[in-house]
């Protein structure tokens, strides 16, 4: 029995091929219509040959091959790319401003000197068949950005990175196999379990380490509950002022902030056993939550 090939990594029938970049820059120049589809293109090397066809504008290219070839000092400018090829492609010295790449094959591309937002791949890959692609684009985008000095992409690619990671650990522990349960095989599944529980909780709660406004939400989020629960439980947790009982939400909010904060100032103290073991779990917590936020910020301002 013969299978058909995989549709995501072949050019759909019908197209034509393109022996030379002279005759790949005339179709541009003479498209009417703003696409340019079904096209193999042959040579090893796309490159303008003059400033006039460097900069490419407003255009989408649907199924269209760019394999196995060298892209060189082209700026495309708002384009799109629907159903292409770009598989063992070397894209070098290259700006793609306001682009963005529709179930585009990817796969082992290589990025170099380039400009190149990793948003514009959101709308690439599928997360349920395209994991590996997915692991290795967000790290050449992640090493491209580092090497150019663009650290908002970089902060993006990393982020992705470790979100396809997680994808991919997620299609390694499906994975149809012969599972006999041995103590390693048993190890080896307990463990993939944690990296992908690990990793959601890190990038809803903390957004990877990179996105401050996850950690910010979840700074409101763990102030607030706790505050609450300071309010409700305030006789048992034997929060007062001098002599007297807590009773007020702002009261219970203030005592909370200051002990995560670790500042502590001493108006409002525990005065029963399992208050004063509460507020050395919120000292720790406030510590960690700190030493987070400080890693956030390092990983921003840090050249």
């Amino acid at each position: 029995m013969t299978h058909s090939p995989d549709p995501f990594f072949t050019l759909k029938p019908g197209y034509s091929v393109v022996t030379t970049a002279a005759e790949f820059f005339s179709i541009i120049s003479n498209s009417k219509s703003g696409v340019v589809k079904d096209i193999l293109f042959e040579p090893n090397l796309l490159k303008p040959a003059d400033k006039n066809s460097r900069k490419i504008s407003d255009l989408t290219f649907e199924n269209v091959s760019f394999s196995k070839k060298e892209i060189q000092d082209i700026v495309f400018d708002n384009c799109t790319f629907v159903e292409c090829l770009f598989i063992h492609t070397t894209v070098r010295k290259c700006e793609f401003i306001k682009c963005t790449f529709v179930r585009t094959n990817v796969n082992k591309i290589t990025i170099i000197d380039s400009y190149l937002d990793p948003d514009s791949f959101l709308r690439c890959l599928d997360k349920r068949r395209h994991q590996n692609i997915g692991v290795r684009l967000y790290q050449q985008l992640m090493n491209n950005s580092d090497d150019q000095r663009q650290p908002i992409f970089e902060a993006k690619a990393r982020f992705m990175f470790f979100r396809w990671r997680r994808y991919e650990l997620k299609y390694l522990l499906n994975k149809p196999q012969t599972f006999k349960w041995r103590p390693k095989e048993v190890y080896i599944h307990r463990a993939l379990i944690s990296q992908i529980a690990y990793s959601k909780i890190w990038e809803f709660a903390f957004g990877s380490g990179i996105r401050l406004s996850s950690y910010v939400r979840t700074v409101l989020f763990v102030i607030i509950s706790l505050s609450i629960i300071n309010w409700l439980l305030a006789e048992r947790l034997g929060l007062k002022f001098g002599d007297i009982q807590v009773e007020r939400f702002s009261d219970a909010l203030y005592f909370t902030i200051i002990t995560l904060t670790t500042l502590g100032y001493g108006d409002i103290t525990p005065k029963t056993e399992i208050g004063r073991l509460a507020v050395a779990g919120y000292a720790i917590l406030g510590f960690a939550l700190f030493a987070i936020l400080a890693s956030m910020i390092t990983r921003k301002v840090a050249p």
